[in-house]
């Protein structure tokens, strides 16, 4: 899942939306630094907010988990894969099978943002309410490092909107391709002539995609129903 299918039933809840953005925050920004599941043990009471930004990690961890393993992605993906792979020649086979797994996840957000195009706009409103310097030290707490990069990436995630972009197949292929950079994978400069095929066939499946037990994969945290403040 990205960034829109991660925060979906919860954009009523800032720092809950931001946890649950947090894993890709850190690929992007920190690629060294990874939040493991046991450490979310080691949070203290206050601030508040981090309660809810590891709630929202938990939910990102769980829906991955269920989703990765769903069969209308998994088939999905394969579709993507063959078509790819017919138009395209990267060097690896597993490049092909990142690359139909990235592009399945982002037209997933593209078509939730052309269905209710709202979405899009209450998933910036929630991230504009958050403090970036805070997401730094909850990570720096949890993993005893420092990501100096991480809160200017959230602050450019923000301004910059991206998640618009897949409305659009080039813009789309070109933040495809940013993502491949950072594992070392180029990918041609003109989008592949399947790519609204695939675009197509996800609208088609979102709803399958996003099945109701997928949505409520969120694990057990005590607390009311709203994120505190910090």
């Amino acid at each position: 899942m990205n960034y829109l299918a991660h925060a979906l039933e919860v954009l009523e809840d800032p720092w809950q939306v931001a946890g649950t953005a947090l894993p890709d925050w850190l690929r992007a920004s920190s690629p060294r630094v990874r939040l493991r599941p046991a450490s979310l043990a080691l949070l203290p009471p206050q601030p508040s907010c981090w309660k809810w930004l590891a709630l929202g990690l938990r939910r990102h961890w769980a829906q991955d988990q269920w989703f990765h393993l769903h069969p209308p992605f998994v088939s999905l993906c394969a579709v993507a894969r063959r078509e790819l792979e017919q138009q395209l020649h990267l060097p690896h086979a597993h490049a092909l099978s990142f690359l139909a797994h990235l592009l399945v996840e982002l037209l997933l957000d593209a078509a939730l943002i052309s269905q209710e195009p709202q979405l899009a706009q209450r998933y910036y409103q929630a991230l504009d309410q958050i403090e970036p310097q805070e997401v730094a030290r909850f990570v720096q707490h949890l993993t005893d490092r420092e990501c100096p990069a991480l809160a200017g990436f959230v602050e450019r995630f923000r301004r910059v909107r991206f998640l618009y972009d897949y409305l659009d197949d080039q813009l789309l292929w070109f933040r495809s391709s940013q993502v491949l950079a950072r594992v070392g994978l180029s990918l041609p400069s003109a989008p592949p002539g399947c790519l609204g095929t695939l675009r197509r066939l996800v609208e088609q499946g979102r709803e399958q995609l996003l099945a109701p037990a997928l949505l409520s994969q969120e694990p057990g945290l005590d607390g009311p129903a709203r994120p505190g403040s910090v």
